[in-house]
């Protein structure tokens, strides 16, 4: 590849990956605080951390599948 092509490959590369790295930094520093206080039931902190992976997930899956056939039209 040339110096051009890997230059528009890391830039979209570094453009998908955005919105992932504010979104994750939001949830944490949201959730964070939350889960301290809990810090000594383990349980409950991983209870949450699976409903709010499912709530994610429940979000970004079908988001992703629209997007991509977006994209195909």
């Amino acid at each position: 590849m040339s110096a051009d092509q890997l230059g528009y490959y890391d830039k979209a590369y570094q453009l998908s990956l955005y919105p992932n790295t504010i979104f994750t930094s939001v949830i944490t520093s949201a959730i964070q605080p939350v889960f301290s206080s809990y810090q000594n039931d383990l349980n409950k902190i991983k209870r949450g951390y699976l409903e709010l992976s499912r709530i994610l997930a429940n979000f970004g899956i079908p988001l992703s599948v629209f997007c991509f056939f977006l994209v195909m039209k």
